[in-house]
């Protein structure tokens, strides 16, 4: 029994960063299944505590001192994102929320950079952990569309006058991809800068990641 355990925890491990990124497809995937909006609300909400309690593979087995700091960090981060869950119209716990959940998604955007700068064998987790540093530059991205249009109402010609985190989701993901469906677009001046940068830092990660995995296939090969 004990065996099987630490079998599957050494599994859980080594594919750490393919099950990130299938707990990030959940967030995209997921809630928009369920027609009711307070199950598709629910089952958001759900699949980012996923993503979180998942990331803690990322930092389980470093430095004893730096694990202890994210795990606190962790509960702080699910502490706000449930209470704006209940509190869901009190925009004390709105702008902390984002902040603090998108800052989980920026430090697990780095630590997979990091450890995809300096690996030097593709495997097919370290391809999964590519594109789950993709979707989380995304969704880092969808953080900011949110806090913008909080502190600069009106700056996206969106359809409706609350947005649901799927709709600021999907502008988002059509911007960083470059299809620019046209449906939704930036009105403000502040919009259209962050259009801007959310492009170019969506074209630049795909360019600079795939010369790496190339260069890395290639190095492989001729050795």
């Amino acid at each position: 029994m004990i065996v099987t355990i630490k079998k599957t925890i050494d599994y859980l491990f080594t594919y750490k960063l393919s099950l990130l990124l299938l707990t990030l497809v959940a967030q995209i995937v997921v809630p928009v299944f369920f027609e009711n909006p307070h199950i598709s609300r629910l089952m958001q909400y759900i699949t980012i505590t996923m993503m979180t309690i998942v990331s803690i593979l990322i930092f389980g087995r470093g430095k004893k001192k730096i694990f202890h700091y994210y795990l606190s960090f962790i509960v702080l981060v699910l502490l706000l994102h449930w209470l704006q869950y209940f509190f869901k119209g009190d925009m004390i716990f709105r702008v902390p929320r984002l902040i603090i959940v998108g800052s989980l998604y920026v430090i697990l955007f780095v630590n997979i950079v990091i450890k995809f700068s300096h690996g030097k064998d593709v495997d097919i987790d370290n391809i999964f952990g590519a594109i789950a540093g993709f979707v989380l530059l995304g969704m880092i991205s969808t953080f900011v569309t949110i806090l913008i249009d909080i502190y600069y109402p009106g700056s996206f010609s969106f359809h409706s006058a609350n947005p649901t985190f799927q709709e600021y989701m999907y502008f988002t993901f059509v911007t960083f991809t470059t299809l620019g469906y046209g449906d939704v677009s930036p009105v403000t001046v502040q919009g259209e800068m962050h259009s801007i940068i959310v492009a170019l830092m969506g074209q630049l990660y795909l360019t600079v990641t795939i010369g790496l995995i190339i260069g890395r296939f290639l190095g492989s090969r001729n050795q």
